[in-house]
This record gives C-alpha cells, structure tokens and sequence, in this order.
C-alpha cells in the first residue's frame, strides 16, 4: 500500500511539472538578438506575430517645416539613420534653427504610416518618417561607388568604395588629416548614392541672395529636406534647389561653386584625388579639401549676388 502511494505521488508530480512549463512564458529576446543564440528560444508556433502598423495620432509626422507627410520603406528590423527624438522636441519649442540634428544608425521598430517607431543609441522613440532614412542594398558594393553608410562611431558618414572584397571605404567628409578616413562598411548599413537628389546626395538651395549647402534626407512633393553645415535642417523648394553630380568629373584649374561652411562660394580645382572621392579648392590664396560631391561647375549655379 505505501508503495502504490508513492507511486501515485511521483506521477502526480511529474504532471504538475508538465503544465507549469506549458503555461510558463517563452524567455523575451534582448533587442537584436537571435532566436539561435537563446538556448531557450520558443518554437516557429509559439512566437509572437508580427507587430501592427504603429497607430497615429492626428499630427503625426508632422515638422517644425513645411515639409509633407510621407510613408516609410524600411521594414521592422532593418537598419536605418535616424536623428534623436529630443532635437525635434526642442525644434518645436524653440526653433529648428537652434537646433543642432545629427543622424545616427538605428533600427526600425515599428513602422507607420505618418511616423514609425524606432531604436537609436539605446532607446526607442517615434519620429516622423520624412527625418527616417533606410539602409540596406541588396547587391554588391563595387569599387568607386559612393555609399551613404554608417561611421564607426554610429554616425552618419558618406564614404566611396575603395575595397570591395574587404568592404573598406574612404569617407569623403572626413579631413585630409582624420585618421579615421578609411573604415569598414556593411551592405545592410549602407546605400549607393546613385542619382541627384537621392538621400546622401547634395544639393545648393538658394536662399536669398546665397546658394546653401544641404545634404539630402528626403525629397517628396516637391521639396527638399537636407542637414546643412552645423546639423541645421531645413526644408527648400525643389525649383530653388540644383542637385549636384555624385560623380562630377573634376579637373585641376577648373572653375566650380565650392562650400566654405554653408555657402557656395565661387573657386578654382587644385587639385583632384578620385580614389579618395576628394577635391583641393582654391577660394583665392584659402586652400580646403572638400568632397568631390559637394562641388559644382561654375556654369551650375547662377551668380545670386550678381543679380
């Protein structure tokens, strides 16, 4: 009798244990982690779906710019570059002239239709998706191509292929005298800049009687944001802005438009260093390197000031 008792009592224990572990909680997955690199990762059944759009609230996506809403194509889980939640908080209440953006590599979230959800630095925010900038290319990076990519350091960077088998590229804004200005790059970190007026690409926006440097984050409906020097974001019409060559070709001797801070100032080549995506331009006896991108033909802009 006390045998089947303790027989009794060993199967009832074993099939308690059995429904504690089916009503226990699949482990939650750090942020970027694998299912495979969790030794208790829940089964294809049991994991969770897929995240619904973000919701919107009525001013979603909206800017302290007139600038429209627009859609996103970065899918959740794909890298992306995305500026701080705070600065445009402040851009808000004070002005987005008082504000300093800098776009930093981040990872989609959650997108939505007017804004999305997403991770920079460690925290998750939600940003209008016209500031969201999507990485990732599908085939490979070949030599000379110019990359809006992701610094070492997580920031924004442009850089021109240099290596492709080892993915090392020159990072065209860095100066003649960075030490940092050649880096690796990873194809689901970086886009080819392939056309004017893609995000990466430059454009010389006029604005009254100067031309203004920007760096493109998106054109839609027929204006343009880009990040100028200082991280000061601003939004032209398209008709006032000229999208200049990724590639253009430079000679030494040649006359170009040249940015000295935020302003096109006219200039003379010096020099040319097409394996690093890099010029030397001669405002009189100044001499700058710059990148090639960020140059202009005389004949491209018009003399403002002139007029």
């Amino acid at each position: 009798m006390l045998a089947l008792t303790a027989w009794l009592a060993s199967v009832g224990c074993r099939s308690n244990d059995g429904a504690a572990q089916r009503h226990t909680r699949s482990p939650v997955l750090p942020t970027g982690a694998s299912a495979s690199s969790v030794s208790s990762a829940p089964s294809a059944s049991n994991r969770a779906p897929s995240l619904p759009p973000l919701p919107q609230s009525a001013d979603a996506g909206d800017l302290p710019l007139t600038f429209g809403r627009l859609s996103t194509r970065a899918s959740a889980g794909k890298f992306v570059l995305v500026p701080r939640r705070s600065r445009l908080d402040n851009a808000f209440e004070s002005g987005v002239e008082t504000q300093a953006f800098e776009w930093r590599a981040g990872r989609m979230l959650q997108p939505g239709r007017h804004e999305s959800k997403v991770t920079v630095d460690g925290a998750d925010q939600i940003l209008p998706n016209a500031l969201v900038v999507s990485l990732g290319t599908s085939g490979p990076l070949a030599p000379g191509d110019v990359l809006l990519t992701v610094r070492a350091d997580g920031s924004m960077g442009r850089a021109l292929v240099t290596d492709a088998v080892r993915g090392l590229a020159h990072d065209v804004d860095a100066p003649a005298t960075s030490s940092t200005s050649q880096y690796a790059v990873l194809r689901a970190k970086s886009v080819v800049i392939e056309s004017p007026g893609a995000p990466g690409s430059t454009v010389a926006c006029r604005d009254g009687k100067r031309w203004l440097r920007g760096v493109v984050i998106v054109e839609h409906e027929g204006r343009v944001l880009s990040v100028g020097y200082a991280g000061r974001l601003r939004a032209h019409s398209a008709t006032d802005c000229v999208r200049l060559a990724i590639k253009p070709g430079l000679q030494a001797g040649q006359r170009v438009w040249g940015p000295r801070r935020d302003t096109y100032t006219l200039a003379t080549v010096d020099s040319v260093s097409a394996a690093r995506g890099k010029v030397v331009l001669a405002f009189g006896a100044e001499k700058k390197d710059v990148a090639a991108l960020d140059v202009a033909p005389e004949a491209s802009l018009t003399d403002l000031e002139a007029r």
